[in-house]
């Protein structure tokens, strides 16, 4: 078990301030952030395109999608993230965690190119697995890297108005400012370097680097000590160990409930259900507008979680979200049985808005900041890959059969469901998860095997 203490948490000890110190802890913010941007974008993707591609008008297709070709627009690329997920994570133990997400940067690069040039359906399918690739390994790895580098006082900072090919052009442009920001500024994990590299300088190094001081002993051999007779866990070891039973459960159990509140299909088809509910917002209005509350929510986040702590946060996301749905699902079953809804036109649209803002808040950020939190590095390759692809094969299901559940129980009751599982939510936080808010990774695991 791996248990960095950083020298602000073991002593009062004055640093000294470099560069790099002066803007941490927005660097580790920007370090955290700038992967799950990129993922950002294509996952918001089929949200704004595949209206488009519905229709004749600046298709380079040329003909309108049918609908069973954009439900696997908007299914195939989980089948990537599922395929990437387990390998990233081997990856990131082999070749390191900083060239690992660097390299997962080019897969999600070719997806915008050949999208940009497309004129066939098999040419975007291809690019939306691509896409897949990206997003399964970034996430994976993301997170085992931003909890080994980040000190335990930080670790919480963690519309298509252009043509077609113009939208994709300047997509194109976030992986490569991705790629680029992740050459320059990210060091590799000195759990990493010491662990994998057994390079005690280099590790030494880049942790005064990081945390802008010259007084990184007491972290190095607490580090040191942590990992003596460490043995990486397969995921049948992982499974079959009673030791991390309770870990296993609180993170699985996060993305299981998360990803089952239907954020996939809320990302994927915002637009159609705008049009749906027949609110007078253009639907690429009402796009932009959740497109931004959930970049502004990556702002204020860090300070939230670092203030009011993780359960908290994940407790009022979660009661959010089954209050947006309910309302939601009320709303459209209303509407389907020729009752008037025009009094409540603009509640669709801010259930929607509430939604995104409290996925963002909570259950879609926070869930994986305790999951880098709560696994130690023996199993946390193999653990977070285990995460992925639970949200991966929720997420794939719930894309494969929208329109099915859309067309047999109908929007509204299928909204109802999602928020049945929100309430599943509240419950298994309140009673499962603890709080790691400030909490080394040593004492975390002390209330874990209590």
């Amino acid at each position: 078990m791996v248990d960095i203490i950083s020298p602000s948490v073991t002593g009062k000890k004055k640093k000294k301030y470099t560069i790099v110190r002066l803007i941490s802890p927005d660097l580790d913010f920007v370090r955290s952030n700038i992967g799950p941007f990129v993922v950002g974008t294509s996952i918001g993707w089929s949200s704004t395109v595949i209206p488009r591609l519905g229709k004749i008008d600046d298709n380079p297709l040329g003909r309108p999608i049918t609908s069973t070709e954009g439900s696997l627009l908007v299914s195939i690329p989980v089948i990537g993230v599922l395929l990437s997920t387990f390998y990233s994570g081997y990856s990131a133990n082999l070749f390191g965690r900083r060239p690992s997400l660097i390299y997962l940067g080019i897969p999600i690069f070719t997806n915008y190119v050949i999208m940009a040039y497309t004129t066939t359906i098999w040419e975007v399918i291809v690019a939306r697995f691509l896409a897949g690739i990206s997003t399964g390994g970034i996430l994976t790895v993301n997170i085992m890297y931003l909890t080994e580098i980040a000190e335990v006082a930080n670790r919480g900072f963690l519309g298509p108005l252009t043509s077609f090919f113009w939208f994709h052009i300047i997509l194109s442009m976030f992986p490569i400012i991705y790629i680029s920001l992740s050459f320059i500024f990210l060091p590799e994990s000195p759990l990493y370097l010491y662990l994998i590299q057994k390079d005690d300088r280099s590790a030494e190094n880049t942790l005064k680097k990081l945390r802008g001081t010259n007084d990184v002993k007491i972290e190095l051999e607490n580090m040191k000590e942590s990992v003596e007779n460490l043995t990486y866990l397969n995921l049948v070891g992982v499974i079959r160990s009673r030791r991390y039973l309770r870990e296993l459960v609180i993170g699985v159990g996060l993305i299981f409930f998360a990803t089952l509140t239907g954020n996939a299909v809320f990302s994927s088809y915002n637009q159609t259900i705008i049009a749906e509910s027949g609110n007078a917002t253009s639907s690429d209005l009402a796009a932009t507008i959740i497109v931004t509350v959930q970049f502004l929510v990556g702002f204020v986040l860090p300070y939230l979680t670092n203030k009011y702590g993780r359960k908290i946060l994940l407790l009022i996301s979660f009661l959010s979200i089954v209050l947006a749905e309910l309302a939601l699902g009320t709303y459209f079953i209303l509407k389907d049985n020729g009752q008037c809804v025009n009094s409540f036109s603009l509640l669709p649209v801010a259930s929607l808005i509430i939604y995104n803002l409290a996925y963002s808040a909570g259950a879609g950020s926070v869930s994986w900041l305790i999951i880098g939190e709560i696994y130690p590095v023996e199993i946390k390759a193999v653990a977070t890959s285990l995460c992925t692809s639970i949200m991966s094969i929720n997420d794939f299901v719930l894309l494969l059969t929208f329109n099915t559940l859309q067309s047999t129980v109908g929007i509204g009751m299928m909204f109802l469901i999602f928020s049945g599982f929100g309430m599943m939510g509240i419950v298994f936080v309140y009673m499962f998860v603890i709080e790691t808010k400030g909490k080394s990774l040593m004492e975390i695991q002390e209330l874990l095997n209590r």
